[in-house]
């Protein structure tokens, strides 16, 4: 089983889903992904809208207090260089999720329809199915894809502990389905299946569920999930999923 873990100082999803809640910090962080270092003053002529000076002062003020305290960024006030201290690739991926969130919004403020996604996903030559487990608990897709690999020949398995880590696994891996937790930092497992079903239509989606979250569960039927399972750890509720993930991919090809 592959699990996928990237890197050492793994920032919550929730503080840097927070931390990308804000336009002007998606900028500073964008560029510094790219260059890694950078000056205030460069920073906010990129950030600015309008007057540069207010920029900094809110870049001094707020953005990258925030950006530091949770391991984004170290900013030298003695150089004044701004300096990307976060995974770059993790970063990344947030922030092309969050953009998406914002083009959803804005389509739906204005009623225009999105398009339809044709994103190509890697073959296989494997006959097993393909499915990524995400749950932001590594000891639980740990155990619960060993179990599923270990009980099932037909299943291989791979994990992810956050949204962007398992963008990153469809983008590089064949995955016929996807299992997701409901509940997870950052972003809820009806938005996960709304970007994903953006991406990657063809992949067949099945939403983990705990008690009380049957309304949820109903919601993500009907924005194309293949089936919802309830979230249990025993060998009962281990074969239910595996006949749905069967089902669920037998069903969309």
């Amino acid at each position: 089983m592959k699990q996928h873990d990237y890197g050492g100082d793994h920032i919550p999803s929730d503080e840097l889903f927070a931390a990308l809640a804000d336009r002007n910090r998606r900028k500073v962080l964008f560029h510094l992904r790219q260059n890694r270092l950078a000056t205030t003053e460069e920073l906010a002529a990129i950030a600015a809208e309008d007057d540069e000076t207010t920029t900094r002062d809110h870049l001094l003020d707020d953005h990258l207090p925030m950006l530091e305290d949770i391991g984004l960024v170290s900013y030298d006030r003695f150089a004044d260089q701004v300096e990307l201290t976060a995974n770059p690739d993790e970063v990344g991926a947030w922030l092309d999720l969050a953009m998406r969130r914002d083009l959803k919004t804005a389509q739906r403020a204005t009623n225009v329809p999105r398009p339809t996604a044709t994103r190509p996903r890697p073959e296989s030559d494997d006959d097993r199915i393909h499915v990524l487990l995400v749950d932001d608990s590594m000891d639980f897709v740990s155990a619960m894809g060993d179990l599923l690999e270990r009980e099932h020949d037909d299943l291989s398995v791979a994990t992810a502990t956050s949204a962007p880590d398992a963008f990153t696994v469809l983008k590089s891996e064949p995955v016929d389905c996807v299992v997701s937790d409901y509940k997870m930092p950052g972003i809820d497992g009806i938005e996960f299946l709304d970007a994903v079903g953006e991406e990657y239509p063809d992949v067949s989606f099945i939403l983990l569920t705990n008690k009380g979250s049957e309304q949820a569960a109903g919601e993500a039927i009907a924005i194309g999930a293949s089936d919802f399972v309830r979230k249990e750890t025993t060998p009962e509720g281990y074969d239910r999923l595996a006949r749905s993930i069967r089902d669920a991919v037998a069903g969309d090809e």
